[in-house]
């Protein structure tokens, strides 16, 4: 099995840590640049696994009303999702507000 690319690799630790993300970005780039459609691959992972994460997290607590320990965290991870899905809508060119669009 092929390893993935960056891309994917870079989108998904955005999911992860997203603090981190752009520490973790551009620590990759000094190790191997990556292209603009690089970056727009970045973009697009991070984006959508942003919104993955929101709509699975809706599922579980309004479709299949599963109960957590400590709601108010659930609160505000879906709060955390909501802001990076707000950040990310106004900046449509980069993950998460985390490049800037060089057209501008």
């Amino acid at each position: 099995m092929a390893p993935p690319a960056p891309g994917l690799a870079i989108g998904r630790a955005g999911a992860i840590d997203p603090r981190r993300w752009q520490t973790g970005l551009a620590a990759f780039q000094q190790l191997r640049p990556l292209g603009d459609e690089q970056l727009q691959l970045v973009a697009c992972f991070d984006r959508t696994t942003v919104l993955m994460a929101g709509l699975n997290w809706l599922k579980s607590v309004y479709l299949d009303q599963r109960k957590f320990d400590d709601p108010p965290a659930v609160i505000r991870r879906i709060d955390e999702i909501l802001q990076r899905l707000s950040y990310a809508a106004a900046r449509p060119s980069g993950p998460a507000g985390l490049s800037e669009d060089k057209s501008r």
